[in-house]
């Protein structure tokens, strides 16, 4: 789902759809809660953009976004990471789940909960308010992923991420296939997300 062409997008961004779905089915229908999958994001965010601009009653008071980018791909060789985030140290193992948000509680809240979890989480908090041009100067693929719409709308947005081609070298290429997916991995993104969502 998203993908770009000549790649069948396993990870990039069947993945991500498939948590979701899995969550959906996990936490099932509720009137707080939405699931929602974005098309175009590979061709400039157009999907959560309207999303976004269109939002009204009940969606206008959104209290937190879980944005599911790319969650499915996992390396536990020393040095499988590379670091998307230069003025952060980041583990070099690429066997973690990123989580970045333009809140610091989202954050904090992730983290205290990833105990529930066999998955490493390493966390993020953007200041909040901080405009995005400042974010874009400072780490322009941090903006790369549907989130940013609603950091722009100063809403709390987490982006949860693999950290996609800091660690996965099937981005974007035609070798983004199922095989490569770590499933165990996934559920355990799921997982956590589930138990966020349910105590949110």
């Amino acid at each position: 789902y998203d993908s770009v062409p000549n790649t069948p997008g396993a990870d990039d961004n069947a993945s991500a759809v498939a948590v979701m779905l899995a969550v959906a089915r996990c936490v099932g229908s509720r009137s707080d809660v939405a699931y929602v999958a974005f098309n175009g994001e590979e061709c400039g965010l157009v999907g959560s953009h309207e999303f976004v601009e269109k939002m009204s009653g009940d969606m206008k008071r959104l209290e937190q976004v879980h944005v599911l980018e790319m969650v499915g791909y996992r390396d536990r060789r020393p040095d499988s990471q590379r670091n998307p985030l230069p003025i952060v140290q980041t583990p070099t193992t690429g066997d973690f789940l990123g989580i970045v948000a333009n809140h610091v509680g989202l954050v904090e809240q992730i983290i205290r909960q990833a105990g529930c979890i066999d998955v490493p989480v390493v966390g993020l908090a953007i200041p909040e308010g901080m405009p995005l041009a400042a974010i874009n100067q400072w780490s322009p693929h941090l903006l790369r992923s549907d989130h940013a719409c609603f950091w722009e709308k100063n809403i709390p947005a987490v982006m949860w991420t693999d950290t996609s081609e800091f660690r996965n070298p099937h981005y974007h290429q035609p070798t983004d296939t199922p095989d490569t997916l770590d499933y165990e991995f996934m559920a355990e993104v799921g997982k956590l997300l589930a138990s966020v969502v349910c105590q949110g």
